[in-house]
């Protein structure tokens, strides 16, 4: 019968098994850097909405029925890249996942909205469109536009940081 033999199988063995113990490393920073880039990006899309003049403290400027507004106000468009973030990671049944999304209220308190509005709220009605806003797509061409590259970076660096794990 044959026999095989390999030295340093054992370390190998050892090496595998620290950096089992260790994935979410190499895992993690893979993650937020693709989420870093996007993020990037989607804060250049909010910078491209056009902006609408307002005379009334930030607040978007009465439309009459049947126009839309265009654009944004400059305060709008303050509260959405200050609301702008990545989320913590987290272990999903072993996918990691991080969330690049909005967080908080906007400046402007309405009747509906006391805090401001959620920023979350904004963000939608600029994708989509409502009665008096404009459909205008740009975070989520933003969003397509970065998807490869993003990839790709999260490939390179979890290669990266699996060698510097693999090495230690």
């Amino acid at each position: 019968m044959a026999k095989l033999e390999y030295k340093g199988s054992d370390e190998f063995m050892a090496k595998l098994h620290r950096f089992q113990k260790n994935v979410d490393i190499p895992i993690g920073a893979a993650n937020y850097a693709g989420a870093g880039f996007v993020a990037d990006e989607v804060r250049d899309a909010i910078k491209s909405i056009p902006i609408v003049k307002s005379k009334h403290g930030g607040r978007a400027p009465y439309m009459p029925e049947g126009e839309k507004l265009d654009g944004i106000t400059t305060l709008q468009r303050k509260d959405l890249l200050n609301g702008l973030g990545i989320a913590k990671q987290r272990n999903d049944n072993g996918y990691y996942n991080v969330l690049v999304g909005f967080n908080g209220y906007g400046r402007i308190p309405t009747k509906k909205y006391p805090k401001g509005v959620p920023n979350q709220l904004l963000a939608r009605s600029l994708n989509k469109g409502t009665s008096f806003l404009e459909k205008n797509d740009a975070i989520q061409r933003a969003i397509r536009k970065s998807r490869k590259k993003a990839a790709e970076i999260m490939k390179t660096t979890f290669e990266n940081e699996a060698k510097k794990e693999l090495n230690k």
